[in-house]
């Protein structure tokens, strides 16, 4: 199956700039915290577009503050920048 890249999941670093708890956010944005959970560490098979709605107008913000592209050349970059640093 070809390399189409991947999506970062940046819930956690508007929570921690906005210095909100993930408890807070489920309040919010009406999001069952397993939910939430999966969603940030990046387990969720789907996302419904309705919880990212709330998420983003839970935390008055863009989808791209909580959502990135990462295109799969970049990926490998990245991947192959962090085992250099490893072997340090």
């Amino acid at each position: 199956m070809a390399d189409h890249g991947r999506i970062k999941i940046k819930i956690g670093e508007v929570l921690k700039d906005r210095k909100i708890s993930k408890t807070q956010l489920t309040y919010l944005a009406f999001v069952q915290r397993g939910q939430l959970k999966r969603l940030m560490d990046g387990e969720a098979a789907r996302v419904d577009f309705d919880v990212l709605a709330r998420i983003c107008n839970a935390l008055d913000c863009k989808i791209e503050d909580i959502l990135e592209y990462i295109p799969a050349d970049q990926e490998e970059q990245e991947e192959n920048n962090n085992s250099e640093i490893d072997e340090s």
